[in-house]
């Protein structure tokens, strides 16, 4: 599911909370993150944090390589916590200069990241630190101070 998609799929999912009486996170869906500079590998948790070769298996049931799906959950302060569907409980995590996993809390913001559409894809920054998760093509993810012009800090 594209974030397009996503955004319209979480309008609908917010309206619907709104009509019902729910307040608190709202869950957008599934997505993988795919690295800009390097477009056949995604964000993934199978050895650690890290970028990985992805790529879309009917075998596997019709879903991406293990490790690189991610759960996009709105909070309420509008930013997202994304918890990786293959460690379930644990989500995204930063601070200035690393990226890893821990176990998720909605009220955490450093678990909370702002998913900034730009001319090059997604940048997701930190809703504390205000640094944007970086990746190499060594396959390191980090964050860093955001560079709109950095496509290694883009996510499609």
């Amino acid at each position: 599911m594209n974030k397009t998609v996503s955004r319209t799929l979480m309008t609908g999912l917010v309206a619907l909370a709104t009509v019902i009486g729910l307040s608190g996170t709202a869950f957008a869906g599934t997505v993988t993150w795919t690295h800009k500079s390097q477009t056949s590998y995604c964000l993934s948790v199978t050895s650690g944090l890290h970028t990985t070769q992805c790529y879309w298996s009917s075998g596997m049931g019709g879903n991406y390589t293990d490790g690189v799906t991610w759960n996009d959950i709105q909070q309420g302060d509008g930013a997202w916590l994304q918890s990786n569907i293959n460690h379930p409980g644990n989500c995204l995590d930063g601070n200035y200069g690393q990226a890893y996993l821990n176990p998720c809390s909605s009220g955490n913001n450093w678990q909370h990241w702002w998913e900034n559409s730009t001319t090059n894809g997604w940048m997701l920054v930190s809703a504390q630190t205000n640094y944007a998760l970086d990746a190499n093509n060594s396959g390191s993810v980090y964050t860093n101070p955001p560079q709109d012009g950095n496509v290694y800090q883009h996510w499609i």
